[in-house]
């Protein structure tokens, strides 16, 4: 070190040792500049573990990603590269989705669950980037999660554990998530105003607060304990599955772009169909319904209005229906003459003398009462 650098170095109470870090001077009695130097050593020792790659069978991972591979290794007693294999397992049907990923040497996608990584807990590892988790059915179920060293997710499914409570604050940018087959009871939505999916079935909600994502597109929430369910705050929502719930009111104003909706099995007593123009799927057997006006919903494709209390059924304004039930009701008469492109149909159960069905040429499938009900058909078809 040149002697000007040197007595810079004196003046200042530093030593500048190598480019791998900053000692304090032998004679600078300075606490505060001890701490900015023990800090800025941590920092740079920190940095550079991050960035070093280690290697595990045919991939290099970086230091956070090397760790959990690591940990689960030993948590399971395998070697790293049993852990890694396990991991990278692909999934073909149904959740392929949410297959492991890994890009340039980081888990984009992890995928954890107990049919392949049976691990009892998550170690907290800083310095991860993954997107999107899968965490299902640990060995030893928790009951809450701490999120904050996965701070970029997007998509996370959490189903299947013994969850009682979430807090998702710590991962705001959340886009899609799921958590299914929880005891939760309640469930915070405020802190992710992201969120376009949410599968929230199977556990213990007795209400549900959708006013703080606005985006949301897709809403599953079949097998809880609602009472009631306002979606209109959420006017871009496409598809609705509320199914066996104790709903006995559902507000779906607003929903214009609402394309099928699953409210089955619940008390509702009416369904207000006049502001979802573009409805195509609609299963609300199992009700309370004594009426059901289908007049604005001209673009409905199948329809399941089976186990309610109907009395009348007017179908000519959904000249589309392909597929109609409505077993199980009070009718009396049943005019087909306007839905001729129907393909299945179940109507047993009613009190219905005659069925004419003479017109409806695509007609694979009928389920009728043969012994009260005459049917009115073509020569060439078969139905009895």
């Amino acid at each position: 070190m040149p002697p000007e650098e040197s007595k810079a170095s004196d003046k200042h109470g530093i030593i500048i040792r190598s480019s791998t870090g900053l000692v304090n001077h032998p004679n600078d009695d300075s606490p505060a500049l001890g701490e900015i130097m023990t800090r800025s050593m941590v920092h740079i020792q920190t940095s550079k573990a991050l960035g070093m790659r280690h290697r595990v069978g045919e991939q290099e991972l970086f230091g956070p990603d090397y760790g959990l591979v690591c940990a689960f290794a030993e948590d399971l007693r395998l070697t790293p590269e049993e852990v890694l294999r396990r991991l990278l397992l692909v999934v073909e049907r149904g959740e392929a989705l949410w297959n492991t990923k890994i890009e340039d040497g980081r888990f984009k996608v992890l995928r954890i669950d107990e049919d392949t990584l049976p691990v009892s807990s998550i170690p907290s590892i800083a310095g991860l980037v993954v997107e999107s988790l899968h965490w299902r059915g640990l060995k030893e179920a928790p009951t809450c999660i701490d999120f904050s060293m996965f701070p970029h997710l997007t998509r996370l499914d959490c189903s299947d554990n013994q969850l009682t409570d979430l807090d998702l604050s710590q991962i705001p940018n959340l886009t899609v998530f799921s958590c299914n087959m929880n005891p939760l009871t309640k469930l915070d939505l405020s802190r992710v105003p992201n969120l376009m999916e949410l599968y929230c079935q199977d556990v213990h909600l007795t209400e549900l607060d959708l006013s703080g994502v606005p985006n949301l597109t897709l809403l599953m929430c079949y097998g809880n304990q609602l009472t009631e369910l306002d979606l209109s705050k959420i006017p871009n929502l496409t598809g609705l599955e509320c199914v066996e719930n104790q709903l006995s009111e559902l507000n779906i104003h607003n929903l214009r772009n609402l394309m099928w909706m699953q409210c089955s099995d619940n008390q509702l007593t009416e369904v207000d169909l006049s502001q979802v123009p573009n409805l195509t799927v609609l299963h609300c057997n199992d009700n309370q319904l004594t009426e059901l006006d289908l007049s604005q919903v001209i673009n409905l494709r199948d329809l399941d209005c089976g186990g309610n209390q109907l009395t009348e059924l007017d179908l000519s304004q959904v000249p589309n229906l392909t597929d109609l039930c409505c077993n199980d009701n009070q009718l009396t008469e049943l005019d087909l003459s306007q839905v001729i492109n129907l393909r299945d149909l179940h109507c047993d159960g009613n009190q219905l003398t005659e069925l004419n069905i003479r017109n409806l040429w695509n007609l694979k499938t009928l389920s009728h009462d043969e012994k009260k009900t005459r049917l009115v058909q073509r020569p060439d078809q078969n139905f009895k």
